[in-house]
């Protein structure tokens, strides 16, 4: 089942999510609930459609839903206003609606299972696969048509393992003459995969690069506009920012870093911060342009915006809020004065008060997401393996 929630906040030039006068006793509830018809399972990664410049606008939208049973599902969402008042349903109460699906992509191997998907535009969607491929479907010429076997414009191997994050780069490409062509959809693809493996990859010409190569399993990436590159999760739970720069080509940095694996990064086109998840149980957000400046004296903060515990013996939750932000230098800024203050620590008996490396698996942080509105920029929602969804404004 596919949910619609709403999110009463003041009116939007106020840049503040308080609740105005005319919302008041309202809060965030489910408005309505998408039951796919014929369809068996659970959603796995949900993406909305952008909508086209010359596109009629029908309802909120559709989104595009990679499900359990290894299928890709295109729904439409219908605005709940006009579905509480065709089923004559009061403004409060919640709505079940069972639909069919607009389309269905699937490919014809039992090996090739959908995991992962991304809009490059309202017409271009990418989708992850379990044998490690990709395909890239025309979605405007699908849904005119319906054929009974949608087939991709796309389709070759990326990875030796399945896809578990897939990324458009969402910029201009340049063309032979110099020119930026703005009417174009973008071509480039960063992904992760269970491989080990961050790769790069034109589809105009599918030849992968790998950015970075590790004998672990990887779940994240992501683009960010404002830095023109890719970011990454590692082995050591970092968040690293690979350089495409012909200079420094594939080399990468640390940038974040958490204690915990990290599920998913979350980038904004309206403002440089990144937002990661992570398994031991915490939302981080830290500024990337601060990362530009390479002196040795910037410090480097990143911002947990809550964390989240589970005790096992009274099985109970806790959340964490109001911590203070965590300060990471350059590494070429600790040199010999940090190992010379760590050995007078051990000389004191000081012991390290860092967390453990194992966490409840109800606590991770498995998804978060920006609001793409450039009202709304600062708030980000974020779910939870236990089932909960927490939205944040983090205007700092």
């Amino acid at each position: 089942m596919l949910q619609l929630w709403s999110l009463p906040c003041s009116a939007p030039s106020d840049f503040s999510p308080s609740t105005d006068s005319s919302e008041e006793g309202r809060e965030m509830r489910l408005e309505v609930g998408l039951i796919l018809d014929d369809v068996e399972g659970e959603p796995f990664k949900i993406k909305w459609r952008p909508f086209g410049t010359k596109e009629k606008r029908v309802g909120l939208g559709m989104v595009a839903a990679t499900w359990t049973d290894g299928s890709t599902y295109l729904v439409h969402v219908p605005r709940p206003e006009r579905v509480k008042e065709v089923g004559k349903v009061k403004e409060e109460d919640s709505v079940f609606l069972k639909i069919k699906p607009a389309l269905k992509l699937r490919i014809n191997d039992s090996t090739a299972k959908c995991l992962c998907v991304d809009w490059a535009s309202s017409d271009t969607l990418a989708i992850g696969l379990t044998n490690g491929w990709v395909a890239v479907y025309a979605i405007s010429a699908l849904l005119s048509s319906q054929p009974s076997v949608p087939l991709p414009t796309h389709y070759f191997p990326l990875h030796e393992g399945p896809i578990r994050a897939i990324k458009w780069q969402k910029y201009a490409d340049i063309n032979g003459e110099g020119e930026e062509t703005l009417d174009e959809d973008p071509t480039t693809l960063v992904t992760a995969s269970t491989d080990g493996a961050h790769k790069l990859v034109d589809i105009r010409d599918p030849v992968p690069i790998p950015i970075l190569v590790e004998r672990v399993t990887h779940q994240s990436a992501t683009w960010s506009s404002w830095l023109g590159s890719p970011l990454m999760d590692d082995a050591d739970a970092h968040t690293r920012q690979a350089s495409i720069r012909p200079v420094h080509f594939v080399l990468n940095r640390v940038v974040s870093s958490h204690r915990g694996s990290i599920w998913e990064l979350a980038a904004s086109d309206c403002q440089p911060f990144i937002a990661s998840a992570s398994a031991d149980g915490t939302l981080s957000i830290f500024n990337t342009l601060r990362d530009l400046k390479r002196h040795h004296h910037v410090v480097r903060y990143i911002k947990k915006v809550y964390r989240i515990d589970f005790n096992r013996l009274t099985l109970e939750y806790r959340m964490l809020d109001n911590i203070l932000p965590e300060e990471r230098q350059d590494q070429r800024a600790v040199g010999r004065k940090m190992a010379k203050k760590k050995e007078e620590e051990q000389r004191a008996g000081v012991q390290d008060v860092s967390m453990t490396g194992a966490w409840p698996e109800q606590i991770g942080v498995t998804a978060c997401a920006w609001h793409p509105s450039l009202r709304r920029f600062a708030l980000v929602a974020s779910g939870m393996a236990c089932g909960l969804v927490r939205v944040d404004w983090t205007e700092i």
